[in-house]
């Protein structure tokens, strides 16, 4: 009983922090590999401030920023983009819908931003004129692959400027607010449209995410002009307050699968003392200490918790790796769409964390309930039935 109870609460324990951390992972892996990169580099205050003209602080010498920074061993590359708002109508339509976008180094991003789900079409790579449609924009639009659609905006200048482009992708990512108004198209084209050299930021693509940090204080110390945004910082809506939700829902968790420990290894070892009251009896009138008596009961309780809380954890990698190998299919979260898998990081350092903590908890319930060895004489116990 003891070591099924163990097992069974420190193995839910991991599975569910596992998932917790399992969701979050691929979140923000698949956003920074679909969109944003590790992070973002700008002027000082610029994303935080709110400018009468945004591109009067866009970065003039972006090459020569790149150059210097990929000098850094863990940095793949630097990607420079422009954002904007636009108008988009298909040739021949009637009417424009408001959309947001983006330009980029096509070529240059197709490495590292590789996660992209395409729903028809390809990804831009050297397509000139090319442009790529989120899911939702595209059905709006009524286009499709070999489209071709016009953009219209506003250059820095503030005069009206227009393109055309023709459609050689249409992708999504399953949030809903981004797959509705969302288009990519060439860098060049983009600054074409908005009549400029400048790129808005450059997005950090770093081989070694747990880099950031490092990577930050560098451009710090380099560039006291220049600000770089991590990942968390600018998705912080999205993910970081996500990750604070499910960390203190996890407390409650926590709590109620702890007591469920405690309170089944106090039972079940209550339960032992009292079966054996007679044999402690025994071994009392023979001269054992009381001391030693609850030596012998507390070993045997940590002996079944440390095996029990390590058969809990092993258990999960083998579900992990077997049942659950193709992941958990789940409903979309609030703002997304589709269906998606969801997968288990089971980490080998938290599983210590739990084993000690399994551990830990059956030591402690095993400690009350030999207090009940206290409230016997020797002779009630020789004369327990």
């Amino acid at each position: 009983m003891v070591l099924f109870n163990v097992a069974f609460g420190v193995g839910g324990l991991f599975a569910f922090h596992g998932f917790n951390a399992g969701i979050m992972n691929d979140y923000r892996t698949k956003v920074i590999r679909q969109q944003m990169g590790n992070g973002q580099l700008s002027k000082k205050g610029y994303r935080d401030a709110v400018l009468e003209k945004p591109q009067e602080e866009w970065l003039t010498n972006s090459e020569i920023l790149t150059k210097k920074i990929k000098t850094l061993p863990y940095v793949e590359d630097l990607y420079p983009r422009v954002r904007f708002p636009a108008l988009i109508s298909a040739a021949g339509g009637e009417s424009s819908l408001s959309a947001y976008g983006e330009g980029v180094d096509a070529q240059r991003e197709a490495k590292f931003f590789n996660a992209l789900k395409l729903k028809s079409g390809k990804i831009l790579t050297s397509e000139a004129n090319g442009i790529l449609l989120a899911k939702g924009l595209a059905e709006s639009l009524k286009v499709k692959v070999g489209d071709k659609v016009t953009v219209l905006s506003q250059t820095v200048s503030g005069a009206i400027n227009g393109v055309d482009a023709v459609v050689t992708g249409v992708f999504f990512t399953g949030e809903a607010n981004f797959d509705r108004s969302f288009f990519r198209i060439p860098l060049a084209l983009a600054q074409n449209l908005l009549d400029t050299q400048k790129v808005e930021l450059l997005a950090v693509g770093l081989k070694d995410f747990s880099k950031w940090k490092e990577f930050q204080t560098w451009v710090a110390t380099e560039f006291p002009d220049l600000e770089a945004y991590s990942f968390e910082q600018i998705d912080k809506v999205n993910y970081e307050n996500s990750v604070v939700w499910l960390d203190s829902q996890f407390q409650l968790i926590l709590f109620i699968f702890l007591t469920i420990i405690v309170l089944g290894v106090f039972n079940t070892t209550s339960l032992g003392v009292i079966e054996r009251t007679r044999e402690v009896g025994i071994c009392l009138s023979n001269g054992e200490t009381l001391k030693s008596v609850r030596r012998s009961f507390l070993v045997e309780s940590l002996c079944l918790g440390t095996l029990g809380a390590i058969a809990g954890v092993l258990a999960m990698f083998v579900i992990d790796a077997t049942v659950l190998a193709k992941g958990i299919l789940m409903p979309p979260p609030p703002g997304f769409e589709g269906y998606y898998y969801a997968f288990l990081k089971l980490d080998p350092q938290a599983a210590v964390r739990w084993i000690a903590l399994g551990v830990g908890c059956t030591a402690a319930a095993s400690w009350f309930a030999l207090r009940r060895l206290n409230q016997k004489s020797i002779v009630e116990m020789l004369a327990h039935v």
